[in-house]
C-alpha cells in the first residue's frame, strides 16, 4: 500500500491589466511595473483569457514593425 501524500497547492495565475502581462506563481506583484496584480485566477487559462480580452484578438494579425538595430525611436 502506497502512503498518501498531499497534492501540491495549485499555482495561482496573476494578471496586470495596465501592463497586459500574466504570470503564474506565488509572486503577486507585476514583474513589469511592480504594482499588485489586477486579478488572481486559480487556473492559468482564466488569466490568459482575461489577457486576450485586454489585448484583443487582432493584435497577432498586425505585428509591430521594428527599426534598424540600435536606432532610438
Amino acid at each position: 500500500m502506497m502512503p498518501e501524500t498531499a497534492a501540491p497547492p495549485p499555482a495561482r495565475s496573476q494578471l496586470c491589466s495596465p501592463c497586459a502581462v500574466s504570470w503564474t506563481g506565488d509572486e503577486a506583484d507585476c514583474w513589469n511595473c511592480g504594482h499588485p496584480a489586477s486579478t488572481t485566477h486559480s487556473h492559468p487559462a482564466g488569466a490568459l483569457q482575461q489577457l486576450l480580452k485586454i489585448v484583443g484578438s487582432g493584435a497577432a494579425a498586425a505585428p509591430l514593425t521594428r527599426g534598424p538595430k540600435g536606432a532610438v525611436q
